[in-house]
C-alpha cells in the first residue's frame, strides 16, 4: 500500500491561517479546503509593547483553543522575508512556540510564495486587488468583505489581513486554474 507523503495528510485537515498586524489579526480557520469561520478581530489598545503581550499573543493563543487546528499558516518573518514590526515578529514567534508545543504542524509562507502561485501562465502576476476578487469567485461569503482598491497614499483597507491570510492558505493549498470555482 502506498503512503502518501505529510504534505498532502496536512491538506486534508483543519487549519488555521493567521496575519497578525499591530493593530488587528486576519484569520481563517479551514476545515479541509471548507472556509469554516473566517474574520478580523481589532486590537487598538495601550503602547505596541504592552498590546502585543497582554492582547495580540493572548487572543491568537485563544484562537488556538477555539479552532483546535491541525496546521497553522503564518506569514515567513525572516529578515527579509516581509516587512512586519519587531512586535508582530515576537508574536509570530510566540504563537509559533505555543503551536509546537501542542503539536501543531506549522508552515511560514511567504509573500513571495503567494505571489508565484497566483502567477498567470504569462509569467505576470495579479496585484492584491485581483487576487482579492479571484478569492472572492472561490469563496462568495467573502463578498461582502472585499476591501475597496487602495490608492498609494491611503492607509491599508479593514479587511486587507483577512484576504491575505486566505490568500497565503490558498498558495499553500494550491491555487486553481484561473477561472475554476473551489
Amino acid at each position: 500500500m502506498a503512503q502518501s507523503n505529510t504534505r498532502e495528510r496536512d491538506r486534508a485537515v483543519r487549519t488555521l491561517t493567521i496575519d497578525p498586524r499591530i493593530r488587528r489579526i486576519g484569520f481563517a480557520s479551514f476545515d479541509a479546503a471548507l472556509l469554516e469561520d473566517w474574520g478580523v478581530r481589532n486590537i487598538r489598545s495601550q503602547t505596541p509593547a504592552v498590546r502585543v503581550r497582554r492582547l495580540l499573543i493572548p487572543s491568537l493563543i485563544r484562537m488556538l483553543d477555539r479552532f483546535e487546528p491541525a496546521v497553522l499558516l503564518i506569514p515567513d518573518v525572516r529578515p527579509g522575508a516581509v516587512r512586519r514590526s519587531q512586535h508582530v515578529c515576537e508574536t509570530i514567534q510566540a504563537v509559533v512556540r505555543e503551536a509546537l508545543r501542542r503539536g501543531i504542524v506549522v508552515h511560514s509562507i511567504t509573500d513571495a510564495q503567494v505571489k508565484k502561485a497566483f502567477q498567470r501562465p504569462n509569467g505576470r502576476g495579479p496585484n492584491k486587488q485581483k487576487i482579492n476578487h479571484l478569492l472572492v469567485e472561490w469563496f462568495p461569503e467573502l463578498q461582502a468583505s472585499l476591501p475597496e482598491a487602495r490608492r498609494l497614499w491611503e492607509s491599508e483597507r479593514y479587511f486587507t489581513p483577512l484576504f491575505d491570510a486566505i490568500a497565503r492558505y490558498c498558495a499553500w493549498q494550491g491555487v486553481p486554474e484561473i477561472g475554476d470555482s473551489r
